[in-house]
């Protein structure tokens, strides 16, 4: 009799965490305010709302109360740039098959110009890495390559990667590859350790323990331990180029920005 009572209100229990976790709140962007900014992708957002940007002839870096900017008439148009916080920047040039490293003061440190390198690579994405390290995918090998830009050496690369890559971020710790069909993990070793069918996403940013992804039907947020993504609810609902900082998120367009708190 004890041990059916015992039993009785295990299940009991286990009824009411079930309750509770099929009705947890959905994750929530709540408006915060909105301001101006210059054309451009952001890469940073300071606490006084000084923006590190690029596009495709410039990159401009705000450290403290002090502006840099690059810019190269021979290099072409940037088509990707990754910051490891303000102090160092990646540029990626496609049409060159090149990479730029720029310090805190946007002056250049190294240069790779892969079409020269052994093996060939063929670069689409790059994330930084931290150190002097920059993760690339190379889509010559359909392999994702941890890179020593100033040795210009690969240190390892991963399985091969055959489905199209859409998007690449890194925390340094992790590399994220959203692909048109799955979104990829690997560890700093180079090694896939989660693999989540994801088919058509097409943008991720990283936070803390979190992801935020979109696609056509909005925005959605993925806790590192889940496999399912969440749609965020808005109080206000924008769309465009977004950017995350801690769990704060930015939805901008070319000429203003619109801050979000995300409520999880």
């Amino acid at each position: 009799m004890e041990f059916l009572n015992i039993m009785a209100k295990m299940l009991h229990l286990f009824f009411v965490f079930s309750i509770l976790g099929w009705s947890k709140t959905p994750p929530s962007a709540i408006f915060v305010k909105s301001f101006d900014k210059p054309q451009g992708y952001i890469l940073h957002i300071d606490s006084e709302e000084r923006l590190s940007l690029y596009n495709e002839q410039n990159v401009w870096s705000s450290v403290g109360r002090q502006y840099f900017r690059f810019g190269s008439l021979i290099s072409g148009a940037i088509t990707q740039a990754d910051q490891f916080t303000p102090l160092l920047t990646a540029i990626f040039y496609s049409d060159l098959n090149r990479v730029t490293i720029l310090d805190d003061r946007l002056s250049e440190l190294t240069q790779i110009d892969f079409n020269t390198l052994e093996p060939f690579r063929d670069v689409t994405h790059i994330a930084m890495a931290g150190g002097n390290m920059l993760w690339l995918f190379d889509s010559y090998s359909k392999k994702l390559q941890k890179f020593d830009y100033f040795q210009q050496t690969s240190l390892m690369s991963s399985v091969n990667i055959t489905e199209s890559v859409r998007a690449m971020k890194s925390d340094t710790e992790h590399c994220w590859i959203l692909t048109d069909r799955s979104l990829l993990v690997f560890n700093s070793q180079g090694g896939l350790i989660k693999k989540i069918e994801m088919p058509n996403y097409s943008d991720l940013v990283l936070g803390n323990s979190f992801v935020v992804l979109f696609n056509e039907a909005g925005y959605f947020l993925l806790e590192n331990a889940s496999e399912k993504p969440q749609k965020i609810i808005f109080d206000k609902m924008l769309s465009g180029w977004f950017f995350l900082q801690g769990q704060t998120l930015y939805i901008y367009d070319q000429k203003t920005v619109h801050e979000f708190q995300l409520k999880f």
